[in-house]
């Protein structure tokens, strides 16, 4: 009891922080989180206030760290409240109400939806092993989970490829490799791509592979969380050029700058001057497209996120601030309302 209590009250301490940095005024906090395995899923509400999502895609390496922290207390906090035979908690809700009243409460069986959406039926499987539970406290929803996960991993599940792992929420198509021949080093092995055509779309897409890769030498033990990928009629024929060299940029610049935000400014001097300005591309990001599912499920248990970025005419990146989160442009926003077959065409017209 005495763990459980220092847990939550680090957590309750690190929350009021980030909602500080965020400058955020707030009489109460109610933090809504789920935790499966190793995937999470949460949001903050400010009462009176905006949803603060905990979404590691979103933040920047000042953010990820905190959150990295909050990540290390919600397992050991499970792993403490752990009992035989009736498992642990997959949800919970932390409460701080000024000036200093801290309330949390847990779910251990209630089926929550951001339960289902934050974990592959496999990671059920392994959360299954990791904290074991008798028949009566294994809920028929549970239930349903852990025989989906045994399915799919008796049947020879491709767990280590991307486009295998794609399949299990998306008829994609095929990919294929794609090895820069100046590849630089990123942290869980040298960077690389994958190039898929999806059926009957007139785009291509290329997809960083290797972002989500784990490292915990560079204190990346579940690597990124994320990949990221470009869509655009450019690629529909073919692998190469100057829309490669762009989502080149961004990865790079996530992996040796260490920086993210709602754009990127990328220099490429083969871009068309359409899309460049002195030779920069702007780049939006978290813009995606109907075809590209929006996770698929790593070995680990937990969900890799697919973020698209989009190309930005000149004088539409202007009006994107780079400090900002993604979900935070009303401009990007726009950009997410357009069809996919206008949002990938290298002939679109200016928003602006």
């Amino acid at each position: 009891m005495v763990e459980q209590a220092s847990l939550i009250q680090s957590m309750a301490v690190e929350v009021i922080q980030i909602m500080a940095e965020a400058h955020q005024d707030w009489d109460q906090i109610i933090c809504d989180a789920a935790c499966v395995r190793s995937s999470r899923f949460g949001v903050a509400r400010v009462v009176g206030g905006e949803r603060y999502p905990y979404r590691q895609s979103l933040m920047n390496r000042p953010e990820r760290k905190r959150f990295d922290r909050i990540d290390k207390w919600f397992d050991r906090l499970r792993e403490v409240m752990y009992r035989p035979g009736s498992g642990t908690w997959f949800g919970f809700t932390l409460t701080i109400t000024r000036p200093q009243s801290v309330d949390v409460a847990f779910v251990y069986d209630e089926c929550l939806p951001d339960v289902l959406d934050s974990a592959s039926p496999q990671a059920f499987v392994w959360d299954f092993e990791r904290f074991p539970r008798d028949e009566a406290h294994t809920p028929d929803w549970l239930k349903a989970q852990l025989a989906e996960g045994h399915r799919l991993l008796n049947g020879g599940l491709e767990q280590d490829l991307k486009d295998g792992r794609w399949k299990q929420y998306s008829s994609i198509g095929q990919a294929g490799a794609i090895h820069p021949d100046d590849a630089t080093k990123w942290p869980g092995g040298p960077e690389a791509y994958a190039f898929i055509q999806p059926p009957e779309v007139p785009y291509g897409i290329v997809m960083s592979d290797g972002l989500s890769d784990p490292n915990p030498e560079a204190g990346l033990p579940d690597g990124y969380s994320w990949e990221m990928y470009l869509a655009s009629s450019g690629l529909a024929q073919v692998a190469t050029g100057w829309l490669v060299d762009v989502l080149r940029g961004v990865c790079n610049q996530i992996v040796h700058e260490e920086r993210y935000g709602a754009r990127f400014d990328v220099p490429c001097p083969t871009a068309p001057a359409a899309w460049a300005t002195d030779g920069v591309v702007g780049v939006g990001v978290d813009v995606n497209v109907p075809v590209v599912p929006e996770n698929f499920s790593q070995k680990q248990g937990g969900l890799i996120q697919l973020i698209g970025v989009a190309l930005l005419r000149p004088a539409e990146a202007v009006l994107v601030d780079p400090s900002k989160r993604p979900d935070s442009s009303p401009f990007l926003d726009r950009l997410r309302a357009l069809p996919p077959e206008q949002l990938t065409s290298l002939t679109r017209p200016s928003l602006v």
